[in-house]
Order: structure tokens, then sequence, then C-alpha cells
């Protein structure tokens, strides 16, 4: 890509690194530094829970517990109510006085940890998981790990509410074993040095919504549905049609001019009457169609939302592969058939987008031991085939054959629902038949999507979210960034 658009994300001993060249081009003491920092966590605190407070704060042997130090005396003068617990000096802290809504400001270990929990750490760990009161972890949950966590039966680690964590979002943060433990995150920054964070280099990125405004331009005056992008796809089966109507359907909403569904002929009066709009092909007399001697504008194709499994949809995906010169999609039964059959990879085009959920990502590249080990499985997956290797989930992650991944910061658990792919499916095509790249309309498509559901959600709760809901949404998504469709020529 040639350009950025995300937040870096930085392994824990980069960030010690991060530190330690603050210090020397700044020419401050660690204690200055350590003063931003607690500043910086004061501030986010009052806007959550404006003093008067009970507050407890504990605090360990490092930077982390220094940090809580500073923070308590800035707290204590703002008039918060504050009582101090030292791993290095204190019993395991007694906390059954503790009302409701004390605040209790894990300082303990922060991201430096480096092994397991255990002893008399872990008591204190599991005192203050046990006492009312909301848990607010400084950093990043002690016992939790910047990286790599082999959650058990014997795993200690603060259950946050909440998670200040500093500078940078941690690599965990965004894996679903940490959900547990780090509650509602967010990054706070407290002044590391901008010069040397632009010159750390690290394959990982946050998306950022700002940045992604530099995608959008505005519609062409003389724009029409020849040249308003055109989609492709194979998708649909007997009792699955729905998976290729919502497809469509999130294409069309988000701004392409015009959409051909391919489909089993009995199936095709049902498409029809779903989508009204689409241009409904049958799929066994589709070569003329995949060749597309008659296009002006060449579509872009997608394979995979209700296609099953069956050999007649394995011919098909075969014929749709073979004929791929340029990027394509590839989601849902289009994935299995993959896995069930990886000599078809020779024909996936470089650039080409996948999207796999966990149980489709499993049957492609193997299983895992922990969720640091997925993203890296991951990132080999995208390099091994040269393609984009969209990871949906909370926090869907977007890896591409460079070994970049960015992570999305929008969605809800509303979206776990079916059909949700589908819909992901039609506006990452509808964006790349508009003319953005392959990565960019990833990027994009994944943000998107996840507006549309958090709009979603927002109307109508959470549980009762569904993906034609998402649908509806994406216009909706779409105007957060400005009257204007992403379009390029």
């Amino acid at each position: 890509m040639n350009h950025d658009y995300g937040t870096k994300v930085f392994l824990t001993n980069d960030i010690k690194e991060l530190d330690r060249q603050t210090l020397l081009l700044e020419n401050i003491t660690e204690a200055e530094l350590i003063k931003r920092a607690a500043s910086a966590l004061f501030e986010a605190i009052c806007k959550l829970y404006p003093p008067p407070k009970g507050v407890c704060i504990f605090c360990g042997p490092g930077n982390n517990g220094n940090d809580g130090r500073v923070l308590a005396t800035l707290l204590i003068e703002a008039g918060y109510d504050i009582k101090i617990f030292d791993l290095m000096h204190d019993d395991v802290p007694s906390l059954s006085s503790v009302s409701d809504d004390t605040l209790l400001i894990d300082a303990l270990f922060g991201s430096g940890l480096n092994r397991p929990l255990d002893g008399v750490a872990a008591d204190w760990v599991q005192s203050i998981n046990n006492a009312p009161g909301i848990r607010i972890a400084i950093d990043i949950p002690s016992g939790l790990h910047g990286e790599v966590n082999e959650i058990s039966n014997q795993f200690v680690a603060v259950r946050a509410h909440h998670t200040l964590t500093l500078e940078f979002p941690k690599l965990s943060l965004f894996f679903p074993e940490s959900a547990a433990y780090a509650g509602a995150w967010r990054v706070v920054p407290f002044g590391l040095s901008p010069k040397v964070v632009a010159e750390k280099e690290t394959p990982y990125r946050m998306v950022n919504p700002k940045r992604l405004k530099a995608l959008l331009k505005p519609l062409p005056k003389f724009l029409h549905k020849g040249t308003a992008g055109r989609v492709r796809l194979l998708a649909g089966s007997t009792g699955m049609m729905g998976a290729a109507a919502l497809a469509v359907k999130a294409a069309y909403r988000t701004g392409a001019g015009w959409v051909q569904a391919l489909a089993p002929e009995r199936e095709m009066g049902l498409l029809q009457m779903m989508v009204p709009e689409a241009i409904v092909g049958d799929v066994e007399e589709w070569r003329g169609w995949a060749l597309g001697a008659n296009t002006q504008v060449r579509p872009y194709d997608g394979a995979g939302p209700g296609l099953g499994v069956s050999e007649m949809a394995i011919k098909h995906l075969q014929i749709f592969l073979s004929i791929q010169t340029h990027p394509c999609l590839l989601d849902a039964d289009a994935l299995n058939i993959l896995a069930m059959h990886p000599d078809l990879w020779q024909y996936v085009p470089d650039n080409s987008i996948i999207t796999p959920h966990t149980g489709e990502f499993a049957r492609l590249a193997g299983g895992w031991g922990n969720d640091f080990q997925r993203l890296q499985l991951q990132r080999r997956l995208a390099a091994q085939h040269h393609v984009i290797v969209v990871l949906k989930g909370a926090h869907t992650s977007i890896a591409f054959p460079d070994g970049a991944v960015y992570f999305n910061t929008t969605g809800n658990p509303g979206m776990a629902t079916a059909g949700s792919g589908d819909v992901l499916t039609g506006i990452i095509l509808g964006l790349l038949a508009q003319g953005l790249p392959p990565q960019e309309s990833a990027i994009l498509g994944v943000y998107l999507h996840g507006v549309a559901g958090d709009l979603a959600a927002d109307a109508l709760g959470q549980r009762s979210v569904m993906a034609s809901d998402i649908v509806e949404n994406i216009s909706y998504a779409m105007q957060r960034f400005g009257d204007c469709c992403i379009y390029s020529i």
C-alpha cells in the first residue's frame, strides 16, 4: 500500500526501547516519564469516574507500580479517598469491606511480565478479583502478557472492567482469549517521542478511521450504472439463497452500479424476488459471463456465500478460479472447497481477498495453541499464497502478503449472526468494483461493516441484530464519512 491507514501497535520489548529512546532524545529522567504517564491516567480516570470516590491502588515492584504511586498522589489532591497497597510490603489485602463503587486500580505488573503469576502475587490478584468494586487495570491487567498467553485452569490475571493501556494497545488486547480479563479498553497517550515512534517499524496496526477518509472521493457528475462499478458473484444453492441475496444487497448499498449473481436455475426466480435489482444468471450457462466479453468495465468477481460443497459447486468453483486473471474475493464455501482441494490455490490470483471465520481458517491453516500462534498462522497463509486474509471476529484482523496486519476497531457481539459474513463479502466487492485496490478495500470494508453493525445494535439492541439490519445500515455507515462514496478512476 502507498498509505498507512492505522496506528502502530508494538510488541512489549519494542515499547521498552521506545521509552528508552524518548528519555535520551528529550533528555528527561525516568521519573519525569512516569509523571507524564500518571498524569494521563489521572485524566482518564477522572473522566470515567469523577471524584469523590473511594479508591484502592495496588502497586507492584516495577514502573507499573511507580505509575500507580504517582497516580495516587494526583487522585488524593483531586479529592479521592485513597488506600495504597504495596505488594513489596503488605500482606494479601483484605477487601471484604470494599463497596461496589470503589475503584480498584491494578498497578501491580503491567505488560512487562514474562512468566505466569504464582505465589503471593497470584493471591493478591485473586483477592482483587473476588472483591466488589470497579477494577481498572493500568496498561494491561496484571497476569496477562502483551503477546503470548497460555490460558488454562491455573491461569491467574486481574479481571478488569476497564483497561487503560498506555500510548499503544498491547497486541494481546486484540485476541479473544484476553476478553475475559481486559474488559473495555482504551488507549491513553502520555507523550512518547513522535519522532521515535515514527522511526520504529512494526508489522501491526490498529485501523485509524481518520486516515480512511483519504479513500473517499465525490461521485462524478456523469456517473452511470455501467461505470459505477460492476460485481459478479457465484453464490447460492437450494436452501441458501439468502446468503447470495445479502451479498448482492450489500454490494449495491456500498455503491456498486451493477451486480450480477449466478444461481442454480431453479433458484433464480427466488433470488430475483428477494433482490429485484439483481441481474440473475443461470450458473449452468455461465461461461460467457465468466469471460465478460460484452462488458466495457471489468467486473470484480466473488464466490462462496451459500454455494455449498456439492460436486456441482466444486466444479463451478474450479471453472471460476481457472478464468481469474485479477484479484477476486473468496468466502464461506469457496474456502471450504479450497481446504478440500488445496491444488486450487494455484489458480487464486495474487492479492485476492479471502474472508474466513475461525472454523474456515482452521481448515485452511491448521490448528493453534494460543491466539498469538493463530496470528502468525494467518500471516504465514497470506505470505504463502500472496493473498489478503481477513480473519473475521471481534477485532477482525487483516493480514497482507508482506506480513503487515491491521486490527479493526468497530463491530459488536450482535453481529455474530447468520449472514453477517455474506454482508461483508458484498461490501468489499462493492468497494473493489468502484476502483479501490484490494488492500484498501479489505480495510475499509471491514471497518464499514462494523460501523453498520454498531448502528444496527444502537437501534435494535445487540441481541436483536440480523444480517439484513447490517445491510440496511450500510448507507448510514457511509454517511459517517461524509456525503460521499468511494470512487476512483
